[in-house]
């Protein structure tokens, strides 16, 4: 990848992001963000690195990314929601929806994106402690196995 080549990083303030943004900055790279700043009030945070380009948009809104990918060589997606709270529609649109947009903005434009880096949440590594109400305390890597022998997800309460 060429350091005149402008990479976009998704969901750019949060906490692996903004410490992808720097990490490409200090090595000489130019950086633009996109990030719909809803858990900052509609606010940039003060930790953002001031030589990244920075833009207001929403993973959701294909018009966002259109705007937000002018110019871009490599995309960092790293926006997302882990959705603790069990809005399932939410989180479909943000982290599915989310990603298809993407690619559809690049298909409709016909942009030459050289490299497209999509990355996880944590909300892979599940939820952490949690107690069933049959097995006791379980931890994400032991619990689908044991809830999935008696089919009993359902019955799990965050502790």
């Amino acid at each position: 990848m060429k350091k005149d080549n402008l990479i976009l990083i998704t969901g750019g303030t949060g906490c692996i992001s903004s410490h992808t943004v720097y990490k490409f900055i200090n090595n000489g790279y130019k950086v633009r963000i996109m990030d719909n700043l809803l858990a900052h009030e509609g606010r940039w945070p003060s930790y953002i690195n001031k030589k990244a380009q920075k833009v207001i948009g929403d993973v959701t809104n294909i018009k966002d990314w259109e705007r937000s990918l002018e110019n871009v060589s490599v995309v960092i997606h790293l926006a997302g929601t882990m959705d603790f709270h069990l809005e399932f529609s939410r989180f479909f649109q943000i982290n599915t929806v989310g990603t298809v947009n993407l690619y559809e903005a690049v298909v409709k434009n016909k942009l030459n994106i050289e490299k497209v880096v999509i990355a996880s949440s944590q909300f892979v590594y599940g939820f952490g402690r949690w107690r069933c109400q049959k097995h006791g305390i379980l931890y994400p890597k032991e619990a689908p196995e044991k809830l999935k022998k008696e089919n009993i997800g359902s019955s799990m309460l965050n502790m």
